[in-house]
């Protein structure tokens, strides 16, 4: 079996370039787990909130607050806002607050789902663009009480095979875990095509609970080559992938990114075209790629993406039920809108959604991983020897006289005062010589025996060396 037939596992990480939302389905409701104040938004924390209706006994005063959708008009009456505050927004928004992914442990994590979701949307790309990118559109057309469809779901069971035999089985993305502390809020405006072609900002803000950029998790992938062959789905394609998945993946975000520059650009945004063109500059190595994934990453992020721009008028005029006729029987070419983070009022600053995937083998990980066991084994044996060499150091120390001791410093310690202890050379009794042997030692060490321009004090300390040893 060759290296391209073989089951692959790879150890991944993520990296996210900008805020990236995983919605839960579940939100924040305005006057009951928030509200607005002097153009903020005052997140409330409920467990507080709850212990202090029980503290004040103000349970049907919280109930009618609730049912009058008043929520905030009750808090004075348990101490005010700042004894249950939980979080305060710099933005005001009338929507509810979109809350990111939790599992049953209320920890947040993106879903491997997603991750493969993300994933298959650019093997769709990857075909558009390298394999047929002249797609005959007409045989996936579809009536429906005299309306004419494109069927999407035909196109995606003629690349991917039919929902029992999808050869995306054979990819396989595990969850991947984040912290509390990796997330975030950010506010979302959605801009809007015009009737005269501008790009403008809707006037609401979307609260949005994203990660943040920058922020590392690690999940694992695998990819069950020789299963591929035994499913349907497009030959062409599921050869591409087979033979080099990440190059496939690569060349699909590299065309993505391009257009979403270019969109940005024509709209002069300024900041969201920047962001963009350092995507296109940053170096990645053979196993890197980037990819669009999940809330706020637009039409194309979604198989419809795959029609060219200028084809969806003439499909329209044809009678497909493609696009929205704006006034004047306009039929505006995709995308129409976009979502971004936004500062101040209208600021757009980044884009949702982009992630860094870094691939690295689960065999070259385990051998990293032995590595580094293996050093800190060895590490952890050298600290113990070093540790009992101390110890034994330290008895050895204690157990001799006072000049022994002395001369062990003197000798070792290159920090140890020893012109300190001088005086004791008078008082060291019958080991005056051998201190006096010790003393000449750590003076020719530190050229204080034979100096240029010795002081008369330390002349003094060297002639009664020397005569202690009979060398004078």
């Amino acid at each position: 079996m060759s290296e391209k037939q073989k089951s692959q596992h790879w150890l991944v990480t993520l990296t996210t370039l900008c805020p990236v939302h995983i919605g839960s389905g579940n939100s924040l409701k305005q006057n009951l787990d928030y509200f607005t104040k002097d153009s903020k938004t005052i997140i409330l924390n409920r467990d507080k909130l709850e212990e202090k209706v029980a503290e004040n006994a103000k349970f049907t005063e919280y109930a009618q607050a609730i049912a009058d959708n008043n929520v905030s008009g009750f808090l004075p009456a348990i101490g005010g806002e700042k004894a249950v505050l939980k979080e305060n927004l710099p933005f005001e928004t009338n929507s509810d607050l979109k809350l990111f992914m939790r599992n049953g442990f209320n920890i947040p994590y993106i879903p491997g789902s997603s991750l493969k979701g993300a994933i298959r949307t650019l093997f769709a790309k990857y075909y558009a663009l390298k394999i047929e990118p002249q797609i005959d559109w007409t045989q996936y057309r579809e009536n429906k009480k005299n309306n004419i469809f494109m069927n999407a779901n035909k196109l995606e069971d003629s690349l991917f095979g039919h929902i029992q035999s999808d050869w995306m089985r054979t990819i396989m993305v595990a969850d991947s875990m984040l912290q509390e502390s990796d997330l975030e809020w950010n506010p979302v405006k959605v801009f809007s095509k015009t009737h005269n072609e501008n790009l403008q900002p809707k006037h609401w803000f979307m609260g949005i609970e994203t990660t943040k950029s920058q922020i590392t998790t690690q999940f694992q992938f695998g990819f069950n080559a020789p299963l591929l062959e035994r499913l349907q789905g497009n030959q062409p394609l599921k050869t591409a992938v087979r033979d080099n998945l990440l190059n496939v993946l690569k060349t699909a975000s590299i065309q993505r990114i391009k257009e979403e520059k270019e969109f940005a650009e024509k709209y002069k945004q300024q900041k969201i075209a920047q962001f963009y063109e350092n995507l296109e500059k940053m170096s990645l190595t053979d196993l890197e790629f980037l990819m669009p994934m999940s809330w706020g990453t637009g039409w194309r992020g979604v198989t419809g993406n795959l029609l060219p721009e200028n084809f969806i008028k003439d499909l329209r005029n044809q009678g497909w039920k493609i696009g929205k006729i704006d006034k004047g029987n306009v039929v505006h070419p995709f995308p129409k809108s976009q979502r971004w983070v936004v500062q101040g009022k209208n600021d757009a600053v980044s884009p949702l959604g982009w992630v860094k995937l870094s691939f690295q083998s689960m065999e070259n990980y385990k051998e990293e991983k032995l590595k580094a066991y293996e050093l800190q084994i060895e590490q952890e044996r050298l600290d113990q020897e070093e540790q009992q060499r101390l110890l034994d150091e330290e008895e050895q120390l204690a157990s001799m006289s006072d000049v022994d001791r002395l001369i062990v410093n003197m000798k070792n310690d290159p920090k140890f005062d020893y012109m300190k202890e001088y005086p004791k050379l008078e008082t060291a009794g019958e080991d005056q010589r051998k201190l006096a042997e010790a003393f000449k030692e750590v003076f020719q060490r530190d050229n204080n025996w034979e100096d240029d321009k010795p002081s008369k004090k330390q002349l003094v300390k060297i002639a009664r060396i020397k005569e202690i040893l009979g060398e004078s």
